[in-house]
């Protein structure tokens, strides 16, 4: 592949050894006429080009495929396994059938991105998303004293929801009525432990901890196997963003492709701490790294809180408003007692019928 030559043009190309000095009398230089290629990118950024033809296949491993100028020739795409490539035309142009639908580019705008979770994730270029959104499935919730994830994205987000319900982050030990815990890393205590504070923004390429309540916070509460959906709007996506903070100790750094990192910390799979290792790193998530040469010694990390009234490790419980309520029928015969949670009634555990519950007749079908 080369760039900034003139399709249609007939170049020569000139071999020479490394001494400078020509191959051979009879193998200077042969002619090869330029025509547009299908340019296709892999994550680390490598550069693959392809001959067009009617219909084209993705290959596996690229993320980002420019079908600029090529339109005309090129009338089917096949994609490949990885919903997260970029297509990339011309301002002008109408996307080529079988990327209709697909993370479409013209020219640096794409209308809406959609990232799946795990799948690779690279730009070629600096881009601008009108509507961008990636979703996340917590396998695991805390318990109070476990349950930490990690998350980075390439996008701030300015909305959070599950089912169409908005979520929100504790911004503090005593904030109440959020969804979820958001951690931003803040220090470095001994050589073994990270400590973590409460985020306040939610920054795009910024790695974070996040940890979603599990079932001992009840069923209203609970975000395992939900699916939480991270919007961002005229988001600017870059090429190669510093996607990293920490100290002159230790490197809390994130990932938006798969890669394979020796001495590497990573969470373990109950998320109370990061275990050191050649780690397979998973595309938006996020690890720590030894700056400090001489902590070869240590095995893992810690996780510590950054909060004066916060003991390591636990988290605060959810500040509802709650208490258990009497439930009669409407002969006043009182027939349970039901749960309510930030004043909305929990009903789901009665039978069919009309009810009584602090002064108010509710119907549960």
């Amino acid at each position: 592949a080369f760039d900034e030559l003139n399709p249609s043009t007939t170049y020569a190309i000139v071999f020479k050894y490394a001494d400078e000095k020509y191959l051979s009398s009879n193998f200077i230089y042969r002619y090869c006429k330029v025509t547009d290629g299908v340019m296709c990118y892999k994550p680390a950024g490598d550069l693959l080009a392809y001959a067009p033809s009617a219909t084209f296949t993705v290959p596996e491993g690229v993320t980002a495929v420019d079908l600029t100028g090529l339109t005309k020739t090129v009338t089917k795409v096949v994609p490949n396994s990885n919903p997260n490539t970029l297509y990339f035309y011309a301002a002008s142009e109408s996307p080529i059938n079988g990327t209709v639908g697909k993370n479409v580019v013209k020219g640096t705008v794409a209308e809406s991105i959609t990232l799946t979770d795990k799948m690779d994730f690279y730009t070629p270029k600096d881009i601008t998303a009108k509507s961008i959104t990636y979703t996340r499935v917590p396998a695991i919730g805390t318990s109070g004293q476990d349950g930490w994830q990690t998350i980075v994205l390439p996008f701030a987000p300015t909305k959070i929801t599950c089912n169409g319900n908005q979520l929100d982050w504790f911004r503090g030990a005593k904030d109440t009525m959020k969804n979820f815990w958001l951690k931003d890393f803040a220090a470095i205590e001994g050589a073994s432990k990270v400590a973590f504070g409460y985020a306040q923004s939610f920054e795009a390429n910024h790695p974070y901890l996040i940890a979603v309540p599990g079932s001992k916070w009840g069923a209203v509460n609970n975000l395992v196997g939900k699916s939480i959906v991270f919007t961002g709007q005229n988001a600017v996506l870059y090429e190669n963003p510093a996607v990293m903070t920490g100290s002159d100790v230790y490197n809390f750094r994130g990932s938006y492709v798969s890669e394979r990192l020796a001495n590497t910390f990573v969470l373990n799979a109950t998320g109370t701490k990061f275990a050191v290792g050649n780690n397979d790193i998973v595309p938006f998530r996020c690890y720590f790294i030894a700056v400090d040469k001489d902590l070869t010694n240590i095995n893992e990390l810690n996780i510590g809180s950054f909060e004066a009234d916060e003991t390591d490790g636990i988290f605060m419980p959810f500040a509802e408003e709650r208490e258990v309520v009497d439930v009669y029928d409407l002969r006043g015969v009182k027939v349970g007692r039901v749960q309510v949670v930030n004043a909305k009634i929990d009903i789901e555990s009665l039978p069919k019928g009309v009810y009584v519950i602090k002064g108010k007749k509710m119907v549960k079908y």
